[in-house]
């Protein structure tokens, strides 16, 4: 008998052909959540899409991950659910891991993330390192960020918005709680989630994580990570295009203002500093 996860997943894609190796492994498998929702622009319908009996696809006159995904989020039908990009590889047990953690938790008000492997080294997405230059990376987060210090840092948003993931390796507990959570996979309580268009930029949505947990926090969201569950994707994305580069400034400028600081002057030298790492890069 096939066991269900009363769980919806909520995937927003513009036709990826990633998307089909997902749904295969999440449909494949026991147990299985009862109800996945896909959506997808228009402009990237294609002819035919393969049924899957617990997939319903949903094709939108408007494009943008965020807005697809608050879609999607209005229309599930659980108690619970996850937010899942379609490049983001997760088993279904290990969903299962995370439902039951929120399940049994005192109280709604949590969101919950798994740790992040990167599916071609199957290493920490966010691997903390150590050695020289590890050390002028932490001296100068320290100084210009703002940030907590070496391992102290992992799971929180300095002063001026630069955000530090979590390593499971350094982990003494099976759940984390985290300043910001990865927006690959987010598990919800659905009386929890934003359901307006909390993200102002058109094109790829640089930072919206961010920006999606600060209004979680406003929530008195809980944000936390557990190492008992795993996901698998490619290493972040980084902008090499000067435009694309450019939209990323904005963006984290408009993140930077939204968490009312004012430290200007350190904030623009990050700024300077991100420039020159993208100008070495190119």
């Amino acid at each position: 008998m096939i066991k269900e996860i009363p769980v919806s997943i909520v995937i927003t894609s513009i036709g990826e052909d990633v998307l089909l190796d997902n749904l295969k492994s999440l449909t494949s498998k026991n147990p299985k959540v009862n109800e996945i929702l896909v959506i997808i622009p228009d402009e990237f319908k294609k002819d035919q899409f393969i049924d899957f009996d617990n997939v319903k696809f949903f094709f939108t006159n408007f494009k943008g991950q965020v807005i697809q995904r608050i879609y999607g989020f209005k229309k599930a039908k659980n108690d619970y659910v996850l937010q899942l990009d379609c490049d983001c590889f997760i088993s279904n047990s290990d969903i299962e891991k995370m439902y039951l953690i929120l399940l049994n938790l005192y109280g709604t008000n949590y969101a919950i993330a798994p740790v992040y492997y990167c599916d071609k080294s199957n290493k920490s997405i966010h691997e903390f390192t150590v050695g020289f230059w590890s050390n002028i990376k932490n001296i100068l987060t320290y100084f210009i960020c703002g940030s907590k210090y070496s391992i102290f840092k992992m799971g929180t948003v300095s002063n001026i918005g630069t955000n530090y993931g979590v390593d499971p390796n350094y982990m003494f507990n099976d759940i984390f709680i985290s300043e910001w959570l990865p927006g690959g996979c987010v598990m919800h309580n659905k009386k929890n989630l934003i359901t307006n268009n909390y993200y102002p930029f058109k094109g790829k949505a640089y930072s919206e994580d961010l920006i999606h947990s600060f209004f979680l926090k406003n929530k008195k969201i809980q944000l936390l990570i557990t190492k008992k569950s795993k996901c698998y994707t490619e290493q972040p994305f980084v902008p090499k295009e000067y435009s694309e580069f450019k939209k990323f400034l904005q963006v984290q400028k408009y993140y930077w203002k939204l968490l009312n600081n004012d430290s200007y002057i350190k904030f623009y030298i990050w700024r300077v500093l991100n420039y020159l790492r993208f100008i070495v890069q190119r």
